[in-house]
């Protein structure tokens, strides 16, 4: 009876654990609980067929009707995150035409081998539970075979996570840089109509402020919208904002010093050589 204990809990419990390498995520809680439960009720059912309370049959039927269950729960999580990551990455390339072919080839690529990973996994699962009835593999093997493939399947998930990451910080520096370039290309242009009286200083003060007053509605807006999904994560980069905005702002006052002083000393010779 003890063996037969030992393959109830290997089909019924432990298998479907490995459908879940990739959880671990605090958004991935509920199935985590699901399977301690799970685990919970196994024993449960194991002490009540020792106890001669039920069948070996029943205990089976039971668990089958649990485990059926838990698999249309699972599926139906996993399709939901899915689905929820395809959103968010089709609203980053949205946001993003210039990196929306990437982006869409890679939740494609992710598509194909979530799917690929589903039919691996069911496919083992199957393949350990007749080698365990037919004694072609020990309880021992069958655990060691699910470790491998749950290492297996994190080591991909990671992988791709790690992908994200560094393409993020990639494409960071790359929009720094064209900012950069731009603003000073900007200052560049009204440097040369000051200079050539098409506009006075003030006027290319007035449309600097313009352009940073632009620059921060739009910022605004794109926070606010990251505020709907993930209210802790604005909240930081409002903070972070605030930091570089106060630092902005002394650097532009420090510049402003310096700059009435050179116009000062300016109007100072000027009044020199009049004399």
């Amino acid at each position: 009876m003890k063996n037969t204990f030992k393959l109830l809990t290997l089909v019924a419990v432990a298998l479907p654990i490995m459908t879940f390498a990739s959880v671990d995520t605090d958004t991935d809680k509920p199935i985590r609980d699901e399977i301690i439960a799970l685990r919970a009720e196994h024993k449960s059912l194991k002490a009540q067929v020792e106890a001669g309370e039920i069948s070996r049959e029943e205990a089976r039927e039971i668990w089958a009707t649990k485990m059926e269950a838990f698999r249309q729960k699972k599926e139906a999580f996993f399709d939901a995150k899915m689905e929820k990551l395809e959103t968010r990455l089709n609203k980053v390339a949205e946001n993003n035409p210039k990196y929306a072919g990437e982006i869409k080839a890679r939740m494609e690529k992710i598509r194909k081998a979530v799917i690929k990973r589903r039919a691996e996994v069911k496919a083992l699962q199957a393949d350990i539970r007749e080698k365990v009835k037919a004694g072609e593999m020990t309880w021992k093997e069958a655990r060691e075979t699910m470790k491998a493939k749950r290492k297996e399947l994190r080591a991909d998930v990671k992988a791709e996570r790690g992908y994200w990451k560094d393409r993020k910080k990639e494409i960071i520096k790359e929009k720094v840089a064209e900012n950069k370039a731009e603003r000073k290309a900007f200052r560049e242009d009204l440097k040369k109509a000051v200079q050539s009286g098409e506009i006075t200083k003030e006027e290319a003060r007035e449309k600097v402020q313009e352009r940073r007053e632009a620059f921060k509605e739009k910022s605004q807006e794109r926070l606010e919208k990251i505020r709907e999904n993930n209210p802790e994560r604005a909240d930081k980069i409002e903070a972070r904002r605030q930091e570089k905005a106060e630092k902005r702002a002394q650097k532009r006052a420090e510049r402003k010093a310096r700059r009435e002083a050179r116009e000062s000393a300016d109007t100072d010779n000027d009044s020199e050589d009049d004399e």
